[in-house]
């Protein structure tokens, strides 16, 4: 579930998502159903209080 965005000029759009269920990973193809499209993140990764990039997001973690 997607809970914010923001633009960052380096990077792109930077999604602030909550895993429910299952894991998300860098490359790995997302289907947004309000829009009906396909997305693929560059990078994933969480907050330490900075952004920390990792190779995946689990369930719980924002």
């Amino acid at each position: 579930m997607i809970f914010d965005s923001v633009y960052d000029p380096y990077k792109g759009v930077l999604a602030y998502v909550k895993i429910v269920d299952g894991e998300i990973k860098a490359g790995e193809k997302l289907h947004l159903i309000h829009t009906d499209n396909n997305i693929v993140p560059i990078e994933v990764g969480y907050f330490t209080p900075d952004c920390k990039v990792d190779k995946l997001l689990k369930e719980g973690q924002i």
